[in-house]
């Protein structure tokens, strides 16, 4: 349909052209192929999963190789199949900043309820994805986003949309404001057994919002990439 449009108006600027003499026909006839071509050409932006200035976008079925392997491993999360999952990974995957890495400690890791793993990755598969440095992929999609904040251990994302803001650390207090996917700043540091966070939202406004709707911008990302010809995990890690 673009295609088709396009031409019409290529079919259009000629006719134009060839009536009006203060112009060369043959510039304005290049000046409405350029104007085609880029109208063919520019692609659509990729619309959002969800409502709010960072909610998930899936910008990785243009990277060659990455549907399938993001196939693979949507289908190893769905099965809870150990098996399938390592096999996506090399003896350089990266799982920590402390020199853990490879698909044997994945393994043992996958069972320990302390690293959660099979969670995070039910989270991270409706997150989105995003191209990543040179020729790779990584979700979550905000992952790759520019969020405006130098310290994202000071910063939360609001995962969801029209996540209420309350006045009191209570369900049943006032409601301030929604948000809908968006960064909020963490007021006297994360509480990590409180329900509820104190923030401040882009709006200026500071109130509480539940725990379990904000997800910290260094929790779990996995970072994908054509290694050799065979695409694989070569991180899969939280923190910083």
């Amino acid at each position: 349909m673009r295609i088709l449009s396009a031409c019409a108006a290529l079919v259009a600027l000629s006719a134009t052209a060839a009536c009006d003499r203060s112009d060369p026909p043959s510039n304005r006839v290049k000046e409405a192929m350029e104007g085609a071509v880029e109208a063919v050409t520019t692609p659509t932006p990729t619309a959002a999963m969800a409502e709010g200035r960072f909610a998930p976008r899936d910008e990785c079925a243009a990277v060659d190789g990455a549907p399938a392997f993001l196939a693979k491993l949507r289908a190893a999360v769905e099965a809870r199949d150990a098996d399938a999952l390592v096999a996506l990974t090399s003896d350089q995957t990266v799982l920590d900043f402390g020199g853990g890495a490879g698909g044997d400690l994945l393994r043992q890791r996958l069972t320990d309820p302390e690293y959660e793993i099979w969670g995070a990755l039910d989270e991270l598969a409706e997150m989105g994805c995003a191209p990543y440095e040179s020729a790779g992929i990584v979700l979550p999609w905000y992952f790759a986003q520019d969020l405006g904040t130098d310290d994202p251990f000071s910063t939360m994302m609001v995962t969801g949309e029209r996540v209420p803001l309350y006045k009191a650390a209570s369900a049943n207090s006032e409601v301030l404001e929604s948000i809908s996917w968006d960064v909020v700043g963490l007021d006297g540091g994360l509480q990590p057994d409180a329900q509820f966070q104190k923030v401040t939202a882009q709006s200026g406004a500071t109130g509480f919002i539940a725990d379990e709707s904000l997800r910290s911008q260094v929790d779990y990302r996995l970072i994908a990439d054509d290694v050799d010809g065979r695409w694989q995990i070569t991180a899969l890690v939280a923190g910083d």
